[in-house]
């Protein structure tokens, strides 16, 4: 029996890839589990038969939740295996979901209902009243964010990390949620006439549910081509972070700078359904201004008075040198040296009962001993 075969499963090169790139494997996972989500709420990518999913007494649990909810728990997951890669406790992260995620919801709600111009809220119970629908994912966005940055003051954590880590996790609940959408006929633009993207982008069982109001011709999906951009810059944003050419906390401002182009520039001027400030669409104004504008401006302070942090590409690694004054590539060579070293001795001495997750183990802390050593010089 040779040594191939003595080599437990995971320390095959496929799950040593897995677990440097768990996205690769998890991403489409995730969106082969939304689409089996999809298939029951239409039952079988049919007409749209309920609303409301599951039903047991007076309790009613809508599709709407049930993809809400999808999408948190995937962004959650995502979280869960890069907290570590970059340095931050897993216990944060269950910490902040269950402070944020509330909250960020709570903010959905409210900022619709401070721009409703049909204010019919006779009590506070009635503003809180999420069965009544009305939630705006700009209130979201914004509540996360002012969360993430008194959350990381208290746990005395990375602010500009965390913020790297919300987006992704934004992005993954935005594209799953606007399914929710797509169940209660809502978030839809005006009526088709001829259109290449309705014709081009939009599947059929998308296109059944988009006879709004009894009308014989249907509606644009602007929650799908919104799911589409932010499915685009999802892919963007992971494939940049395995280069070295962001800055840790980048990535919230190309975020907001992507998002509020897509929905003050595209999506927004489609709605048949928005929101106003006097003649003014809510949505675009807060857009362009807070999320372009905000983006544009938080880079530019950040990198006039925040030069000194790290590549994310640099963090993204498990043993987290940065704090050990190593950068990435510094860290990979010289590991990579030590394995060389390593494998040649014990090739010479014939001790074939060390594993290669050992050699790895004792390369890193070779590694690490002497970077803490020269960190004390």
């Amino acid at each position: 029996m040779n040594n191939q075969e003595k080599t437990p499963f995971m320390e095959t090169k496929f799950m040593k890839f897995v677990k440097k790139f768990p996205e690769v494997v998890a991403g489409p996972l995730m969106m082969i589990a939304v689409f089996i989500l999809i298939v029951i709420a239409t039952r079988g990518l049919g007409l749209i038969p309920s609303k409301i999913a599951i039903k047991i007494g007076s309790l009613e649990i809508a599709w709407y939740a049930i993809f809400i909810l999808t999408g948190i728990v995937f962004a959650a997951i995502f979280g869960y295996y890069e907290f570590p890669r970059i340095g931050i406790s897993r216990n944060n992260l269950t910490d902040g979901l269950l402070v944020i995620a509330p909250l960020a919801i709570l903010g959905t709600r409210l900022y619709y209902v401070i721009f409703d111009s049909n204010k019919t809220y006779s009590s506070i119970l009635e503003v809180l009243n999420f069965s009544r629908g009305g939630l705006a994912i700009h209130g979201a966005i914004i509540v996360a964010i002012i969360g993430v940055i008194v959350f990381a003051k208290v746990k005395k954590t990375r602010v500009w990390q965390v913020f790297d880590i919300l987006v992704i996790g934004l992005l993954i609940g935005q594209i799953i949620g606007r399914w929710g959408n797509f169940i209660n006929q809502e978030a839809h633009g005006p009526l088709v006439e001829n259109s290449w993207v309705y014709n081009g982008l939009v599947p059929n069982f998308v296109k059944k549910n988009m006879f709004i109001d009894s009308t014989t011709i249907p509606n644009h999906p602007t929650f799908l081509y919104e799911g589409y951009l932010n499915f685009i810059v999802l892919m963007a944003l992971l494939v940049i972070r395995r280069f070295r050419l962001l800055k840790t906390g980048d990535n919230l401002g190309i975020y907001l700078i992507a998002y509020g182009i897509i929905r003050g520039v595209i999506i927004e001027p489609m709605r048949t359904d928005p929101l106003y400030i006097g003649p003014w669409k809510v949505n675009i104004v807060f857009s362009l201004i807070l999320f372009v504008g905000g983006g544009a401006l938080y880079l530019i302070l950040k990198y006039i008075f925040v030069r000194d942090l790290p590549f994310y590409y640099d963090l993204a690694i498990d043993e987290n040198l940065y704090d050990k004054g190593l950068e990435g590539r510094d860290f990979r060579r010289r590991k990579k040296e030590e394995l060389k070293k390593i494998r040649a001795k014990r090739e010479s001495e014939e001790q074939i009962k060390i594993t290669e997750e050992q050699i790895t183990s004792e390369a890193t802390k070779k590694v690490l001993d002497k970077a803490s050593k020269d960190t004390m010089k």
